[in-house]
């Protein structure tokens, strides 16, 4: 019995909420429109497709995730509101829903708390989540421009009950532009699909998060084989996804720290220091490997009578 009426009522109860919160989606560009992919924002306004019941449980840990923020705010003496409503000064299609703002009484000090609910906590935040919230800060500096504009991300896991917050955001007028500029974009192919009803050439932008998306049969950027995923299933290929573009951050940025130490040191090739408990040793290291393209140029049949054959599974997303 109870499982019809999750199946049939839920549908009905979120609708109802989303409207209560965050209005017609359809008649704004809100800010996880403009971080997110153009072509899903626009689709999803033009022709909306209801989510399933077990999506709407899933999107129920964001809530979870909120109401962690707020019963702790609830016991503070600090100014604050949810689902704060922000709408541009001179472009009234453009809005968002804050999460949580924590103000002074005379507004001249606003903190923004961007909250996410995830699967794992990532070592930095994401890039759309920082530009969601570059975003909402841009829309309250337009609104109060006298305040000082700062702002954090806070992430739940709510599986593990660990959390973590990614602080020192502060208004930054160029990625603010950047996002309107993209917004405009979003809401003038919107307003064309609704005059020619052709979809062709509108734009998309690739990121883990395609694998859920309602409109991928139709991408032009989706060329892989539908399979019938469970959804846990395609939640860990996500965060593969996701690591992988990590390691390739971290990886990066322990280059930069290499190297801006190694410019520091100067030209030599060996130090060895200890602070703090850690111990940084720098030395140069010479091997000796084997040229393969000599060997195959010149010694063909030594070449082939080493060759051995390894077979190895290769996982790659993308």
């Amino acid at each position: 019995m109870i499982k019809e009426v999750v199946t049939e009522k839920l549908p009905i109860h979120s609708q109802k909420e989303s409207e209560k919160n965050l209005g017609n989606r359809e008649m704004y560009i809100g800010a996880s429109d403009i971080v997110g992919c153009p072509r899903k924002a626009i689709l999803s306004k033009f022709a909306p497709v209801d989510h399933s019941p077990e999506t709407l449980i899933k999107f129920l840990r964001g809530h979870i995730a909120e109401s962690v923020v707020e019963n702790a705010l609830k016991e503070t003496k600090y100014l604050w509101a949810t689902q704060y409503e922000v709408t541009h000064k001179e472009l009234p299609f453009i809005k968002a829903h804050l999460d949580f703002i924590i103000y002074s009484r005379d507004y001249k000090k606003i903190f923004v708390v961007e909250v996410k609910s995830v699967n794992g906590l990532p070592d930095s935040p994401y890039g759309n989540w920082q530009n969601q919230l570059y975003f909402q800060m841009g829309l309250l500096k337009d609104k109060f421009p006298e305040a000082i504009v700062k702002g954090s991300i806070f992430a739940v896991d709510v599986n593990t009950g660990k959390y973590k917050e990614y602080n020192s955001f502060e208004y930054n007028e160029v990625i603010y532009k950047m996002l309107i500029e993209k917004a405009k974009e979003i809401w003038n192919s919107l307003n064309k699909l609704k005059e020619t009803g052709a979809e062709e050439g509108l734009a998309t932008e690739v990121s883990p998060l395609c694998a859920y998306c309602q409109f991928k049969q139709s991408c032009p950027n989706f060329t892989g084989d539908e399979l019938s995923l469970p959804d846990e299933i395609k939640d860990e290929i996500v965060k593969f996804a996701e690591l992988q573009e990590q390691e390739k951050e971290i990886k990066e940025q322990k280059e930069k720290i290499r190297d801006f130490v190694m410019n520091y040191l100067g030209g030599d090739n060996k130090y060895k220091f200890a602070f703090d408990g850690l111990k940084l040793e720098v030395y140069q290291m010479v091997s000796k490997r084997i040229d393969t393209n000599i060997l195959k140029t010149d010694f063909q049949e030594i070449y082939n009578a080493c060759l051995k054959e390894n077979a190895s599974i290769m996982f790659k997303v993308s």
